[in-house]
């Protein structure tokens, strides 16, 4: 397999759809500030919605991900989008027809839109009617998603869980490892330790309260 690599911000969406009409919900900047620690492994570390290159390349970016959504025939269901911005145009990394993970369909896009995203995509599997009013957002507000990397070797401590759960704009988190598991390099985004979902009245506040959060949780290894 040879793969070509695309320079260019990356951005994720997210669409329901319903009776053959495209409703994007949701739109992220995906985060690879860890671009050149893990290389040559592309390592993603969550991201911000909605996304900053909105409204001005809205445009573009719908036209690609619609085009991709209705060649791989979807009428009703969900849709998610990787895309990435080039020189020569939005083009397209992955379009699958499913929910995405890392939160952004559960969390992000309530946080963002008001939208309930799960909640449309069960009525439309369960061959219920959904009014087109139910995907018009209600306000927009920012959200961010980080994961913690935690160094290779034997965890000796981990502290920092508790003070984190207690700020109110921390909506989401979650660890995975506890003291004398053994980490292997990370390789993969699935090789992170745990992560959080933070909100905030806008993208950017969002970020900053995220990027802040994230390192109140230290884990120590030997």
């Amino acid at each position: 397999m040879v793969e070509e690599y695309l320079e260019g911000p990356q951005i994720s969406t997210e669409a329901i759809v319903y009776k053959g009409n495209i409703y994007t919900l949701g739109y992220a900047d995906r985060n690879y500030e860890y671009i050149n620690r893990y290389a040559p492994f592309i390592v993603e570390n969550g991201g911000e919605s909605p996304s900053k290159y909105l409204p001005k390349e809205k445009r573009r970016i719908d036209k690609v991900f619609n085009k991709a959504i209705r060649s791989l025939g979807i009428v009703n269901g969900t849709a998610k989008g990787d895309l990435v911005i080039t020189k020569n145009g939005v083009k397209v990394i992955e379009i699958a027809a499913r929910m995405s993970g890392g939160f952004f369909c559960t969390d992000m896009i309530p946080l963002v839109t008001g939208i309930n995203f799960v909640e449309k995509a069960i009525k439309i599997a369960l061959g219920e009617k959904l009014d087109p009013d139910e995907l018009k957002p209600k306000f927009t507000r920012g959200a961010t998603n980080r994961f913690l990397f935690p160094k290779p070797g034997t965890i000796k401590r981990i502290s920092g869980l508790s003070k984190l759960k207690k700020l109110k704009w921390v909506k989401r988190t979650g660890f995975y490892y506890k003291i004398g598991d053994k980490l292997t390099p990370i390789t993969d985004h699935t090789g992170h330790g745990g992560f959080i979902v933070v909100s905030a009245k806008d993208r950017e506040t969002a970020k900053k309260r995220a990027e802040k959060a994230i390192k109140y949780v230290k884990i120590e290894t030997s």
